[in-house]
């Protein structure tokens, strides 16, 4: 009985670990079309619906926010959890964590293809 209850408890510690991790998601799951409703809703206010950025955010077409030297993980990680101590004089962005997988990469297609199109 000590057994069962100790490989019960060992194995929800390992469900736990497993579920704190955060799954990934790549920019080529989205659908850039559908991303940019979704950027407009949530992030077009900081970062202008031309991804130019403001005053409260960023613009996403400089060097830094694209690849290879922002990867889709960093993205997702500023999307899901935001970002406490922005670079520049920028305010603190929000996090997303109840933004859906789809919209998530939806959303980070739609900000790749602007780009990728951008000179």
């Amino acid at each position: 009985m000590k057994r069962a209850a100790m490989a019960m408890a060992m194995a929800l510690v390992l469900l736990a670990a497993a579920c704190s991790e955060e799954e990934p998601i790549s920019s080529v799951e989205g659908v850039a079309a559908a991303g940019e409703a979704v950027f407009v809703e949530y992030c077009s206010e900081c970062h202008a619906d031309d991804l130019m950025g403001n005053e409260d955010g960023p613009s996403l077409l400089e060097p830094e926010y694209m690849l290879p030297g922002f990867p889709d993980t960093e993205m997702l990680h500023h999307i899901r959890h935001g970002e406490i101590e922005p670079e520049g004089d920028y305010d603190p962005m929000p996090g997303f964590p109840n933004l859906g997988r789809q919209s998530i990469a939806d959303v980070m297609a739609y900000v790749r293809a602007v780009q990728a199109a951008t000179p």
